[in-house]
């Protein structure tokens, strides 16, 4: 049985985040910044899974001494909850299948982890568990993931 949605603030979880993956960074010459405010409806635990799988794909793919982001916004009706971090782009051919079972983008990425290609299968899952999607496009110098919450919560 998954956890009862309920509005928690995002700031406080995205900063207990930053400080777990605060080693990796450091070692990955890596800064993360949260931008996050206000308020999301939804399973603080699975939201927390959702966003730590995404940190640590940014730290994992992510360029050495780059920067990750977290932020949110409302917009179109939503939440949004975005993480960006600076690296390659994916190829466009992969930008479809990122969130397929397993799914690897290039043959490096191709040996098994600690998720097994599940990452952001899980994420897929969270999001659809919420009535909501996970989208996720090249932005200008890197990636940028989006968790969308349909609804708004309070962004004060």
């Amino acid at each position: 049985m998954a956890p009862e949605p309920q509005a928690f603030p995002v700031s406080p979880l995205v900063d207990q985040l930053i400080d777990y993956f605060s080693d990796i960074a450091a070692d990955a010459g890596m800064t993360m910044t949260n931008n996050t405010q206000g308020s999301v409806v939804a399973s603080k635990e699975l939201v927390q899974r959702a966003l730590a799988n995404l940190l640590d794909n940014a730290l994992r793919y992510g360029d050495h001494g780059g920067k990750i982001e977290i932020a949110s916004n409302r917009e179109q009706g939503s939440t949004r909850l975005i993480v960006f971090n600076t690296g390659d782009p994916v190829a466009d051919d992969d930008l479809p299948r990122l969130f397929d079972r397993f799914y690897r983008c290039d043959p490096a990425r191709q040996t098994m982890t600690e998720t097994g290609g599940l990452g952001l299968a899980i994420v897929d899952s969270i999001m659809r568990h919420h009535g909501g999607e996970a989208t996720v496009r090249n932005a200008p110098h890197g990636v940028e993931v989006q968790l969308i919450f349909p609804g708004i919560a309070d962004m004060n």
